[in-house]
């Protein structure tokens, strides 16, 4: 279990999937957040670094680390799930070591 500490706080990301199967990433939290593609995995490779740069440019926050809840590795599976599910799932982020 990891311990939250008192530099912790938490970004909500939200997964649309589209009618022509693109996933896209946008965060209510991240002014400028906006990852669009029909890769997961890269898509993946792309969200922790957007978040860092866009919360250190935008806001001057500098992310040392991001804690998926729940993991990355479960997002990933909820989404790709063949079977019915709703057209926007919603994950919390949290992030620490911002200063």
């Amino acid at each position: 279990m990891q311990k939250i500490t008192a530099s912790e706080f938490s970004i909500q990301l939200l997964f649309d999937q589209m009618s022509d199967g693109r996933y896209f990433i946008h965060s209510p939290h991240v002014p400028g957040l906006r990852l669009a593609g029909f890769n997961l995995e890269a898509l993946r490779a792309d969200i922790e670094p957007a978040v860092k740069d866009l919360l250190f440019h935008n806001r001057n926050l500098n992310v040392e680390s991001i804690r998926w809840v729940p993991s990355i590795d479960e997002v990933l599976e909820e989404l790709e799930r063949p079977e019915e599910k709703d057209n926007k799932q919603t994950y919390l982020v949290k992030l620490s070591g911002a200063a």
